[in-house]
């Protein structure tokens, strides 16, 4: 994911959210707009 990450630099942030989301998979949190 990361290279698509940098390819798209403008989904920089939806990447960014993407990888708090499996980072903190085991802290239960509210999936917003899954």
């Amino acid at each position: 994911m990361s290279m698509f990450c940098e390819v798209h630099s403008n989904c920089r942030l939806f990447c960014h959210v993407e990888d708090s989301m499996r980072l903190s998979s085991s802290e239960p949190q509210p999936s917003e707009g899954d």
